[in-house]
């Protein structure tokens, strides 16, 4: 199961560019990998409903509570039908819930996991983004743990 884990979603890539999502995108996970790559996040528009989805671990830790259902049209998965837009260095968004804040996260080299070859990189599809980080990325109820 996708979960929206921010909003206002902005990186900085590698050269100083900065890439922004429309305010109302969500940032979405799914920490399964079951509806869409774990190590995978897509920036899109989804559509909230009222009613409040079953208490997952991952959901209800990140928020605090059980979090609004809602409907997405997933793009496809296949990466032939993304343009690759460049390497980031960090993510900036603003994460709802218990631990409602904004949230940072610079992506640098930490030990012999990381190489060049790994390095977070973003890709566009219309208006909707995808952050593609590579094997061993972790991101679970803290947020972006690794890289």
């Amino acid at each position: 199961m996708l979960t929206a884990k921010g909003y206002e979603v902005s990186f900085r890539l590698k050269t100083g560019r900065v890439v922004r999502a429309p305010r109302s995108y969500g940032l979405l996970h799914d920490p399964e990998g079951r509806a869409w790559p774990k190590t995978s996040v897509i920036i899109a528009l989804f559509r909230r409903s009222g009613r409040s989805s079953p208490p997952s671990g991952d959901a209800s830790r990140y928020f605090g509570y059980a979090p609004r259902q809602g409907t997405i049209d997933l793009p496809p998965k296949n990466l032939s039908s993304w343009r690759k837009v460049g390497e980031v260095a960090e993510i900036d968004y603003w994460r709802p819930g218990t631990h409602e804040g904004d949230y940072f996260h610079p992506f640098k080299p930490k030990g012999w996991m990381f190489s060049e070859k790994t390095w977070p990189t973003l890709y566009r599809r219309g208006r909707t983004l995808r952050l593609e980080m590579g094997d061993g990325a972790v991101l679970n109820w803290r947020g972006f743990v690794y890289p």
